[in-house]
């Protein structure tokens, strides 16, 4: 079971999902648990902040119920293993949904992708501003924008004015995004770097050997060998290709195959202990 609970109830509280993991342990049913997500918080004023109690008790509850866990961040594990220390908890990063590649790509174009939904691409822009475009034009970089179109009117304004730099895409299949990852120098995303082993686009960044780019404030200066916080002054090819050849070989500690095979030996071993 992958879970995550606002894909279970709109409140992100599945009580009943507890119920029926219940009749299914009943009935001799072994349950592996894939944790995507534990709980949400937030301001006193969000729903989130009133409902993290009940999120809180579900995860756990869930987590007692199973007989492996596999999750995507080793805070989270820590979490798991209190609340069922006696399996097994894996960890493993979040693996690429639009593909991998088993060679590096050393040919890269001069190329920016910013790739996901329309809310995090907006947040994307939001966050690096039109410095992105004076970089891109000051290096002779062009950006390309892969997602549903997003509305917000200011920021449309800024890719008109820029629209020599900036090239949108849309909606593109899995095979269109991979040939455009493939073939890119950098890859943009904001998002917490505390938890970007859940971020998917920042799995398919390293999947394809980009070099990605992680917006976020928060952390201030932050030194990495397979990821980048800020577009460097200078763009060098020599530079894009290093930190993208490191982030791709950290992807094969994750990518798919690797995640089929924890989670076909965890259920091997549960199969063996029934019989």
């Amino acid at each position: 079971m992958n879970y995550s609970g606002y894909g279970f109830a709109k409140r992100g509280a599945p009580l009943q999902l507890i119920a029926n993991l219940i009749k299914m342990k009943g009935k001799g049913v072994k349950i592996g648990t894939v944790f995507h997500e534990l709980y949400a918080s937030g301001p006193y004023y969000s729903s989130a902040f009133w409902l993290s109690g009940l999120q809180k008790f579900i995860a756990s509850s869930i987590a007692k119920l199973s007989d492996f866990i596999l999750t995507n961040r080793e805070q989270s594990r820590e979490w798991l293993k209190k609340q069922n220390n006696k399996i097994n908890i894996g960890c493993l990063s979040v693996f690429s949904n639009v593909g991998e590649t088993d060679t590096f790509n050393i040919q890269k174009e001069k190329k920016i992708i910013i790739f996901g939904t329309s809310e995090v691409r907006q947040r994307t822009y939001q966050a690096i501003g039109e410095h992105l475009f004076d970089w891109a034009q000051k290096n002779n970089f062009l950006i390309e924008d892969i997602g549903t179109k997003i509305s917000n009117e200011a920021l449309r304004q800024i890719f008109i004015k820029n629209n020599h730099l900036w090239k949108e895409y849309g909606r593109l299949s899995t095979v269109e995004i991979a040939d455009h990852l493939q073939n890119a120098s950098y890859g943009l995303v904001s998002y917490p770097i505390n938890y970007i082993t859940k971020s998917g686009i920042f799995a398919a960044y390293c999947a394809f050997g980009l070099c990605p780019v992680v917006l976020d404030k928060s952390m201030g200066a932050y030194k990495t060998d397979i990821f980048l916080t800020q577009l460097p002054e200078h763009s060098t090819v020599e530079l894009s290709l290093s930190v993208g050849k490191n982030a791709w070989e950290y992807y094969r500690h994750f990518s798919i195959s690797k995640t089929v095979d924890y989670l076909l030996t965890q259920a091997n071993a549960q199969s063996k202990n029934r019989n």
